[in-house]
């Protein structure tokens, strides 16, 4: 093989594995937690609620308090759920850990 060639398998090889780190890096406890019907909940409402941002002009989210609340699953996937569907615009200038719905500006 030609150094090129070598260089190309490397570069592709860890491309792949970048983009699908959450296949090769996520620990069984992780993948089961995904699994549970809380999460699933959680995530299935936290990405509505980033769907529909912008269109509802209330902020009104879709998201069951009581749950939300009182278990730690449901808050999980609601964050990841939130996180993976809002739009891309949205998600620039975020840093990990921030909030991330927006917050009334007080200034105005």
């Amino acid at each position: 093989m030609h150094t090129a060639q070598i260089f190309r398998i490397a570069v592709l090889t860890l491309a792949s594995a970048s983009l699908g780190g959450c296949i090769f890096f996520s620990s069984p406890a992780d993948r089961a937690l995904r699994r549970t019907p809380a999460f699933k909940d959680g995530y299935a409402d936290g990405c509505a609620s980033a769907q529909q941002q912008g269109a509802d002009f209330r902020g009104n989210l879709v998201r069951d308090d009581a749950q939300y609340n009182s278990d730690q699953t449901y808050r999980t996937g609601w964050g990841n759920g939130y996180q993976t569907c809002r739009p891309i615009e949205q998600r620039q200038n975020t840093t990990a850990g921030s909030n991330p719905l927006p917050q009334p500006d007080p200034t105005h």
